[in-house]
């Protein structure tokens, strides 16, 4: 029975430590453009972000796949690095469907990136039907990211 308790003793005290770092992370920054938004205006291009070597960002833009449209899969990413792989990358894209229960309701397409080196990167991406004969490209999103150094001590 001691062993018991001694062995689930140790394993809170690992795990605490674990989980409060996890807390103590922040939420990476977020851009979200509704659907909404391209309706008025079709070519959004005067958004900005800024973020520090490692952060990562997540963007997030209205979309409707009942439509038949869909944002760029790989979004364009561009930089001011020498680096072969520049200084921002795609980490992840995903469609996440309206939480509404209405069919044709808009959902959301989200794209995370990682700042890998310092300096200027945009993103490029377009809204089409991206089949032989489909629309092509309806809206356009393009968006300047300042990528700085890290400062001081991180963990």
């Amino acid at each position: 029975m001691k062993i018991k308790l001694l062995a689930a003793g140790l394993m809170l005290a690992l795990i605490l430590p674990i989980s409060a770092c996890a807390a103590n992370e922040p939420s990476p920054q977020t851009i979200e453009v509704p659907i909404e938004d391209f309706y008025n205006q079709p070519q959004i291009n005067d958004d900005e972000i800024t973020v520090t070597v490692g952060d990562t960002f997540v963007l997030r833009l209205g979309s409707n796949a009942s439509t038949g449209y869909a944002w760029s899969e790989e979004a364009s990413t561009a930089g001011t690095s020498s680096h072969s792989d520049g200084n921002l990358t795609q980490l992840s894209h995903a469609y996440i469907p309206s939480e509404s229960q209405a069919d044709g309701a808009p959902g959301t397409e989200e794209w995370t990136f990682e700042a890998l080196r310092p300096g200027l990167a945009f993103v490029y991406l377009e809204y089409s039907q991206p089949w032989e004969g489909g629309d092509t490209v309806v809206w356009t999103y393009f968006l300047k990211v300042t990528i700085t150094e890290q400062t001081g001590d991180s963990p």
